[in-house]
């Protein structure tokens, strides 16, 4: 009887050692996915060159696209063709997920970056 104790007593030890392997399996397997996927992100949002790289999956919009605000600053005053223009390159730019790009217009260009006036000039 004491046998079959001992017996139970280590098939119960090696289901719990079982299991406590496979949760490390698994932590170690999410960590690596997360570091990979910080990875990923600094590459996109601080490249090392001046290659445009698609965003990470699950990065959302809204951190490199422009928003409404900075839309309406960047064609305030403008002719309502140029507006137009601009407002096209924008959408162009956003559709293909490019975080920096150039916008002109008759009368100069903005570059853009990440949704944002980075700089521009306006022609004499």
């Amino acid at each position: 009887m004491i046998e079959d104790f001992n017996n139970l007593y280590e098939l119960i030890m090696a289901v719990v050692a079982a299991v406590a392997a496979l949760i490390a399996w698994i932590k170690d397997k999410q960590a690596k996915n997360e570091a990979a996927y910080a990875d990923e992100v600094q590459k996109y949002f601080d490249p090392a060159d001046n290659t445009v790289q698609a965003p990470p999956e699950g990065t959302p919009k809204r951190s490199y696209t422009m928003s409404d605000e900075v839309k309406n600053f960047l064609i305030f005053g403008e002719s309502e063709e140029d507006q137009r223009k601009m407002l096209e390159q924008v959408r162009e730019a956003e559709a293909k997920d490019l975080c920096e790009y150039r916008v002109s217009y008759s009368r100069g260009y903005y570059n853009i970056s990440y949704g944002q006036i980075a700089g521009g000039a306006k022609y004499a």
